[in-house]
């Protein structure tokens, strides 16, 4: 796998955890290691029972690798445009949407587009830095993710 490949799947996983944990859910761990078909992923000790706090860990990833390259949320006013929805990275995230499920139409989904987006905006600094801890390390405990974070915050 190249290194730019494990960017992207170091951002990525660095996106999920960084919202999630703006969202409460304890990180569990996060890696980059690929196992059971997935190219690294990040484990919390329970799902949001809120929706929108739910998509938001969900859409974090995607939006984090697609932030990465880009450096803007393009059509972000408030409502996902048709240039987000054709680029590869938001055509892949919205084909694990169940079919019948209309986003442009869902206010559930708009609003948590809308937060994850500011949420990763704001704290983009803590995205780096989870995601430079996973391209070092690989697998990183959520107590490591806390104690990153907090680093960074207190700075």
């Amino acid at each position: 796998m190249s290194y730019a490949d494990l960017l992207q799947i170091a951002y990525h996983e660095a996106g999920h955890a960084v919202i999630g944990r703006a969202h409460d859910p304890r990180i569990v761990r996060a890696t980059i290691v690929p196992d059971a078909g997935r190219r690294g992923h990040v484990e919390f000790d329970r799902v949001p029972t809120d929706a929108v706090a739910g998509l938001s860990v969900f859409l974090a990833g995607p939006m984090a690798e697609h932030y990465l390259r880009t450096r803007t949320f393009a059509g972000l006013n408030g409502r996902p445009s048709f240039d987000v929805h054709a680029s590869d990275d938001w055509s892949r995230m919205l084909s694990y949407l169940p079919t019948a499920f209309h986003w442009r139409d869902n206010s559930t989904f708009c609003l948590a587009f809308e937060r994850t987006a500011g949420l990763l905006i704001y704290h983009w600094d803590h995205v780096e830095a989870v995601a430079d801890a996973l391209l070092t390390h690989k697998t990183i405990t959520g107590a490591y993710v806390t104690a990153l974070l907090s680093k960074h915050e207190a700075a």
